[in-house]
């Protein structure tokens, strides 16, 4: 029977992501020359991404339900992750906007960051899901 991290490996996860976003927000922080606290923006972007998280996963899971996961693996992972780019991009565009620069006035620096924010996001998920299944003692099969 296949078992996976349960609730001990998602609060790793979503602390390896509450961290590495708080690195983020300091990053930010020093970029936008901002009072904002770190740990603050950090939780905020931890909750975005829970919120999106939740909704892109939910559906994505509904519509492999639908189609009955007749596409090749690679095509869909493919798929999930292209999908989770402009996803990305918006979480963080969000941020700036909430905490840093209200309206994007300087878009192209803006985008900018969010791309790179995007980047780390991505760089998180491998960090969070490697730790999701060590810390809890792995994952097993029987």
């Amino acid at each position: 029977m296949p078992a996976g991290p349960g609730l001990i490996g998602f609060a790793a996860f979503t602390g390896v992501k509450l961290l590495g976003y708080s690195v983020a927000a300091s990053v930010l922080t020093n970029v936008f020359q901002s009072p904002r606290n770190a740990w603050l923006v950090g939780l905020a972007r931890t909750g975005i991404g829970l919120v999106a998280g939740t909704l892109f996963g939910g559906t994505w899971f509904l519509l492999a339900m639908r189609f009955d996961n007749k596409w090749p693996e690679w095509a869909a992972a493919s798929l999930f992750f292209g999908l989770l780019i402009p996803i990305r991009l918006a979480e963080w565009s969000l941020l700036i906007h909430f905490f840093f620069d209200r309206g994007l006035v300087q878009r192209a620096r803006d985008l900018k960051l969010a791309a790179v924010g995007s980047a780390w996001s991505f760089v998180l998920d491998v960090v969070g899901i490697v730790s999701a299944f060590v810390i809890p003692g792995g994952f097993w099969v029987c």
